[in-house]
């Protein structure tokens, strides 16, 4: 599981990192059509927003397969062995349950908006903007499960007596 998890990560970064290199190119060209008189370009504000929600919600994803979410550490580091384990199990069930709520509600809103279209590029779908939501809730439930796992094999190998690998990196 690791292993698919690494996998996915480098791809969620490229495809993050080639999304954000889009939208900083429709801002430069955002910025040249406002003072370039001879350039009309009205598709790069939608795109420029498009590409931001993806790079955005790819990093969020990214950010919970290496422990650098947003969480707050004052118990989970007041706690060891058993009562840790318990602690973060916790954690990853919710943000697995929250994923899977933002998957489920990213499928009701592609479907929603399935046939509409963007308003300067009526050939786009806004189906691929709402696809998003399915993409990042469905990897951060599998980000989620996969460091649950490794807790309960860091968890596991402190209990056997390896106490250095019992910690793990988790934040």
């Amino acid at each position: 599981m690791k292993k698919a998890a690494d996998c996915l990560e480098r791809i969620q970064c490229v495809f993050s990192m080639i999304l954000f290199m889009v939208f900083l190119i429709c801002i430069i060209i955002q910025i040249l059509t406002r003072y370039v008189p001879f350039i009309k370009i009205t598709w790069t504000e939608e795109i420029s927003v498009y590409t931001f929600i993806w790079a955005i919600l790819m990093g969020t994803a990214v950010m919970l397969k290496r422990n650098e979410h947003f969480a707050f550490d004052f118990f989970r580091s007041k706690v060891t062995g058993t009562g840790k384990l318990i602690a973060e199990s916790f954690i990853y069930l919710v943000i697995f349950g929250f994923s899977c709520y933002v998957a489920y509600c990213g499928v009701q809103l592609t479907r929603q908006f399935w046939n509409w279209t963007l308003t300067s590029l009526t050939w786009v779908s806004q189906r691929y903007t709402w696809s998003s939501l399915i993409v990042c809730g469905l990897t951060m439930a599998f980000y989620s499960l996969s460091n649950l796992t490794e807790v309960f094999q860091n968890h596991t190998k402190a209990s056997a007596g390896n106490p250095d690998k019992g910690e793990g990196n988790n934040k």
